[in-house]
């Protein structure tokens, strides 16, 4: 009976241990993209406000926030349609408020799910209809590299007056798993 158990003992014990990789990182992440991600809260209800927030590769999150009483747009603004957009994403990194870092499972998620960003960005959007008035957005984009290795943005989701996700199960999990959002998309 001893004997039994010992050996029941040590399989669990091993079940357990190799299950424990489930959060850890099956890419190579020098692969990715300094960035991969990004948040960009806008509103212009009241003039013109920008906070975007960045995500490197090893998880750590920093900030930058502009705003305007007017229709101009402030120094420091990110246009994403813009060339130079990525460029001003690493300075974020480099110059802006640290946010800290997301745990490792969230960490994780990112790093495994990645690789699908290029394909859900030709995703359709659902739409969740109006929820809220003059809060803006909060969109949430993946960074991914093309074949060229050049960066490029994969949207996501959006929060706000109008909520939006990719119509995709896959990307509502990752999207909901990764709580950035106060709402789950469905």
């Amino acid at each position: 009976m001893k004997r039994l158990f010992i050996v029941l003992l040590t399989i669990l014990l091993t079940l357990f241990v190799s299950g424990c990789d489930k959060g850890e990182s099956s890419v190579d992440i020098s692969l990715l993209p300094e960035i991969m991600m990004i948040k960009v809260h806008e509103n212009y209800a009241w003039g013109r406000h920008q906070s975007i927030t960045v995500i490197d590769r090893d998880g750590n999150q920093y900030s930058q926030s502009n705003d305007t009483n007017d229709d101009e747009k402030p120094n420091g603004w990110v246009e994403l349609s813009e060339e130079g957009w990525y460029e001003s994403l690493l300075g974020i990194a480099e110059n802006g408020e640290s946010g800290g870092t997301l745990s490792a499972n969230v960490i994780g998620s990112i790093h495994r799910n990645a690789g699908n960003f290029a394909e859900w960005n030709a995703l359709p959007r659902k739409d969740y209809g109006e929820i809220m008035m003059d809060y803006g957005k909060d969109a949430l984009y993946g960074v991914y590299l093309d074949d060229n290795g050049e960066p490029r943005l994969a949207w996501l989701a959006e929060y706000g007056d109008n909520p939006y996700c990719a119509d995709n199960s896959q990307v509502m999990k990752f999207v909901n798993g990764l709580k950035i959002f106060d709402y789950k998309f469905k």
